[in-house]
């Protein structure tokens, strides 16, 4: 059975101001994660104990069964008041010691009815062992977490991130038929510019695990998009047309997969910008290079890294205007347009042009 772990924290700038929470739930079996979910929320006007406290509750009340959970928080004032004060307040009646009523007495009252905690010893991690509470006998045996269907809708940037490699896999696999490979090389090529990109932003964002190791029917889509083309390609008239067309799109789809991930994050605009540049070229960059192929990335000519800088650097103005799902959509767009636009029209950038060194 998984064992279940939250990680909450809350914040607000001005204290009272404008805050926020966020929470990453994991399963683990042993030292696998085998499922991670984030939540978060915010208010206009409050306090960081209450950011701290929204986080808490709002895992525990994601969980739908009688489930044993560690809640892990950096904050004192939870950690204590879960395993010291809420006792004293409830046999006073939600007053403490001093007869003062209990500030944020309706979300203390709302984790006490949603959790029965009790603290570890000490102050290093702050974990607190809590057992969701339902409807369910206090003696139940605790289940695994599932969580709704509700919550369980894909996010954008993990929607961006199965159609970058649907595409990007498509390229792989033409590439693969020009030259001449068998079925189980159509599969690692497409793979290989499928998760290329991804993986390296991953690793460079120290996430763990990485993308497509978290959802490993990244692959399946992936070996699903060569096969399609192994017995397919053959209809095309001309397959570099329809490689270069199709990898534009990828491309398109890549980049601000990218940025999403990197905002996602809370990383700096400048560590955005580089995501996006990674994810979009360097899985085609690696398809090409393994096949033998001259990089679409580095032709002479061609709008292929400015175009995802381009995009890349759309998004993060645009954040300043707008929400990041937008953002994104105009990230691609960019991206498209300049990659589309070089390759239809020849839009290019001027080249270095070598002189004769003086005498």
């Amino acid at each position: 059975m998984p064992e279940l772990f939250a990680y909450t924290d809350g914040a607000c700038s001005g204290n009272p101001g404008p805050g926020g929470w966020g929470v990453l739930m994991i399963a683990r079996e042993g030292d696998a994660v085998v499922k991670t979910r984030e939540l978060n929320g915010g208010e206009a006007d409050t306090t960081n104990n209450r950011m701290e406290l929204l986080a808490a509750i709002s895992a525990l009340e994601a969980l739908k069964r009688d489930t044993e959970i560690t809640v892990v928080t950096d904050s004192a004032y939870v950690k204590n008041g879960v395993s010291q004060w809420i006792h004293g307040w409830k046999r006073n009646g939600w007053k403490t010691a001093d007869k003062k009523p209990v500030k944020n007495v309706d979300l203390w009252q709302r984790l006490d009815e949603v959790a029965r905690a009790t603290a570890s010893p000490g102050n290093g991690s702050r974990a607190m062992p809590v057992t969701r509470k339902t409807n369910a006998p206090t003696n139940s045996p605790a289940r695994a977490w599932r969580p709704s269907s509700r919550r369980n809708r894909m996010t954008l940037p993990e929607l961006l991130d199965y159609a970058s490699v649907f595409v990007f896999a498509l390229t792989g696999a033409l590439v693969a038929s020009r030259a001449q490979l068998d079925i189980i090389g159509f599969a690692f090529v497409a793979s290989l510019t499928a998760v290329g990109g991804g993986t390296l932003r991953d690793v460079l964002l120290n996430r763990d695990p990485v993308f497509w190791i978290a959802q490993p029917a990244l692959i399946g889509v992936a070996v699903a998009a060569a096969t399609l083309v192994f017995f397919t390609a053959h209809l095309f008239e001309s397959r570099l047309k329809v490689l270069t067309w199709l990898d534009a799109l990828a491309l398109s789809v890549a980049v601000p997969a990218g940025v999403g991930v990197a905002l996602a994050a809370g990383h700096h605009w400048a560590v955005t910008l580089i995501m996006g540049i990674a994810t979009g070229c360097f899985g085609g960059l690696m398809r090409d290079v393994v096949c033998n192929e001259v990089p679409l990335v580095l032709k002479q000519g061609e709008l292929y890294v400015t175009a995802a800088f381009a995009g890349a650097a759309a998004a993060v103005l645009a954040l300043h205007l707008t929400a990041p799902g937008p953002a994104l959509l105009i990230c691609a767009a960019v991206t498209f347009a300049l990659r589309a636009g070089s390759l239809t029209f020849g839009w290019r950038l001027p080249v270095y042009k070598a002189r004769p060194p003086r005498v």
